[in-house]
């Protein structure tokens, strides 16, 4: 919005928010126990010095019906 003066007016509703992601990491080792999620834990920290705000890091076990529902 511009007062009468020529200057805007912004709120801090205005101002981009970080950008947001979800990371998901499909191993049936990692849900196991057996393997480290050193892959997943990497992306996170590598969204997080880019700027982006991580929501959620999940990890689910293999399988095509599993990764759908966790991505509706």
């Amino acid at each position: 919005m511009t007062d009468h003066a020529g200057t805007t007016d912004v709120s801090h509703d205005d101002q981009a928010a970080k950008p947001q992601a979800k990371v998901v990491t499909v191993s049936d080792g990692v849900v196991a126990g057996t393997r480290e999620d050193a892959s997943g834990a990497a992306l996170v920290q590598h969204l997080e010095a880019a700027g982006f705000e991580v929501l959620e890091h999940r990890v689910i076990a293999d399988g095509v019906s599993r990764v759908s529902n966790t991505l509706s």
